[in-house]
């Protein structure tokens, strides 16, 4: 630094400057004065100021300063903001309460945040002061006011008050040791196609239609082996949107209509569907999330828990993991969607996680399977995996939908057949058949 420069800088800081922050003062004094220095000589300068006393940072020998603002903002009727400003130190919600009246038996702290800065001024004397300013944000809610958590049991509690009780025709004495696997995957509620785009129509009206008149065909078919039990299998993209418009991951989506409606309309689906099981079998509800509706999946199952508490008949399993297993005698099935499994190679991991999972029931069982949605179409992989002294084929299923193809799917060119299945089980033997309906894309039946 030359001795003009230093001399520049040294009234500077006796006249002008207003902060210690280095950054700034090497900006004002390229500005105003025109000299360039490097942030490090600045820094230096700065420190040697401070221990000259040129620049004190304790709040100047003036008139006391004010009593420290205290304000209150109404957010909502369960959320108020409260600030605090002052000279002196505040770091603590402590202090703010200390400060202002606040009930703490009506309010419990939410967050807060805490910021500081610093003002420079010149002092009696002449010198630059630089006083250093705090603040704390302090965001309350009411004690009594109810959160997302807390509304949804409250309801939960209320469905469960409001469910009926269901007076359903006796079963029969002597029923068949067979399992109905009623599987109508990725129906995608909500769903939008247009024929001229994609080839052909979809909308909530007629996926309701194709869904229940393949339920209905399936379960008379399915009533005529006189089953002990049905398994219906809801999720595997019941619904074609998580949340306004969009996939559970974000990827939005050609939509039919309010979420809403679509919720109501694949919620009454579901609960007629169970209904009409139960009039000849005893019912298992379980809940696969898909890729689609992971959250909406898990909220339907809540819906249907809530909806047949009281009917002994139908039971529901639901819960958020991915992968999901029911055992009928000697067979174990097992479900997961299926859009983290689309090659051969992650396929093959599923045996592997099946045995992980289930050590028990894995030790005691003839026969297992796995059941995948996603890919719209029906395939059928069968991999050997060795136990003990023999060799197991375990069948990994990927099983069709009864939804239409939209115009993302058309462009890249995917068709399937639209159908659902029906599979049948065996308590001792295993694996005895399956049933098929094929929907119709033109009179959408």
């Amino acid at each position: 630094m030359t001795a003009k420069q230093l001399e520049i800088f040294e009234k500077a800081i006796l006249e002008n400057i207003t902060t210690s922050n280095a950054g700034i003062v090497v900006t004002e004094l390229m500005k105003e004065n025109g000299v360039n220095l490097s942030l490090r000589t600045v820094q230096r300068k700065l420190a040697k100021a401070r221990k000259d006393g040129h620049i004190d940072f304790e709040p100047p020998a003036c008139p006391p300063s004010k009593t420290p603002a205290f304000t209150v903002a109404s957010k909502t009727s369960d959320l108020q903001e409260a600030t605090l400003q002052s000279e002196k130190r505040v770091v603590t919600v402590k202090d703010v309460l200390s400060k202002g009246a606040v009930d703490t038996n009506e309010w419990c702290v939410k967050d807060f945040v805490l910021n500081s800065w610093e003002v420079g001024a010149k002092g009696p004397d002449g010198r630059i002061r630089v006083t250093p300013l705090w603040q704390v944000k302090v965001w309350f809610k009411r004690r009594d006011s109810w959160s997302i958590t807390e509304f949804r049991d409250i309801i939960y509690k209320d469905m469960r008050k409001l469910a009926p009780s269901y007076r359903l025709p006796k079963l029969p004495k002597k029923r068949e040791p067979v399992l109905a696997e009623l599987s109508i995957f990725d129906a995608h509620f909500g769903k939008l196609a247009w024929a001229p785009e994609s080839g052909q129509d979809y909308d909530l009206d007629i996926c309701r239609t194709r869904y229940l008149g393949a339920a209905r065909d399936l379960l008379a078919r399915a009533a005529r082996e006189n089953p002990d039990r049905v398994l219906y299998v809801v999720g595997n993209d019941f619904f074609h949107t998580d949340h306004k418009g969009t996939t559970t991951s974000g990827t939005p989506m050609d939509v039919d209509g309010r979420w809403q409606k679509s919720f109501r309309v694949g919620k009454d689906c579901a609960i007629t569907v169970a209904e009409e099981a139960a009039q000849f079998a005893d019912v298992d509800i379980l809940v696969v999330p898909g890729n689609h509706d992971r959250e909406k999946a898990f909220l339907l199952g809540e819906v249907l828990e809530a909806r047949f508490h009281k009917c002994k008949r139908i039971n529901v399993l639901n819960k958020p993991d991915l992968y999901s297993y029911y055992r009928y005698g000697n067979v174990l099935l097992g479900f997961v969607h299926g859009d983290n499994h689309t090659s051969d190679r992650k396929r093959r991991n599923l045996p592997h996680i099946m045995t992980t999972d289930n050590r028990a029931d894995w030790s005691n069982v003839k026969w297992a399977e796995w059941h995948l949605g996603h890919f719209h179409s029906e395939q059928e992989d069968v991999w050997h995996y060795r136990r003990v002294t023999h060799i197991q084929d375990m069948a990994i299923r990927i099983l069709p939908s009864l939804s239409s193809t939209d115009a993302w799917h058309r462009e890249q060119g995917y068709q399937s057949v639209l159908a659902a299945e029906c599979h049948l089980y065996h308590k001792e033997n295993g694996r005895i058949g399956y049933l098929v309906h094929q929907a119709d894309p033109i009179s959408h039946a």
